[in-house]
């Protein structure tokens, strides 16, 4: 017990003194140590425009995606959010749709403008847009939609839960029937 109060109490004194236990991102004297972000940022997008950097990053619970600007990729500001609520499914506005959120970003900038593409497990490719990172974003426009047959798997296309990928079209099942269905599924 003395061991962990002495150990509580020297940390606090060396934070009152400035002195940190603890020193990421930049150091102050042109060097820095990983991480520079003092949170999870999981699948990063950066991209480079004039002489700002850009980053957004997966949110997987319905966000609203931030967007992080640097001079020099090492201090980072949140300076906006994509969205404010993902409209499309109401499953987000119940808190029903836990880990079902946005994944891997994408950001681009063409002609003036930046864009977002972002998937979702369940809903599909959603695009959102902006002149200002920082300001309000249009959208979400759909890019593609994934149709779902009650609670089952997504179906993109002319593929339905239960076929394989074509890379997996050479297993064998003991049914002859089933693997015929393959085929011909993974031929269409």
């Amino acid at each position: 017990m003395k061991g962990l109060l002495l150990i509580t109490l020297s940390a606090a004194l060396g934070y009152a003194a400035g002195i940190s236990a603890v020193t990421w991102g930049d150091l102050g004297d042109g060097r820095y140590r990983n991480p520079i972000l003092k949170a999870d940022y999981s699948d990063p997008d950066a991209i480079r425009v004039g002489d700002d950097f850009y980053l957004v990053a997966s949110d997987f619970h319905f966000m609203g995606i931030q967007v992080l600007n640097s001079k020099d990729l090492v201090n980072w500001k949140i300076i906006g959010q994509v969205f404010h609520r993902l409209g499309f499914s109401p499953k987000y506005d119940e808190m029903a749709g836990y880990a079902e959120g946005t994944w891997a970003p994408s950001l681009r900038y063409h002609n003036g403008e930046f864009y977002l593409y972002v998937c979702t497990p369940f809903d599909g490719l959603f695009m959102w847009h902006t002149k200002d990172p920082a300001a309000l974003w249009t959208g979400p426009v759909t890019v593609k939609a994934i149709r779902r047959v009650g609670r089952s798997q997504p179906v993109l296309g002319r593929r339905w839960a239960g076929v394989p990928h074509p890379q997996q079209e050479g297993r064998r099942t003991a049914d002859p029937a089933q693997n015929e269905r393959r085929r011909h599924a993974v031929a269409r």
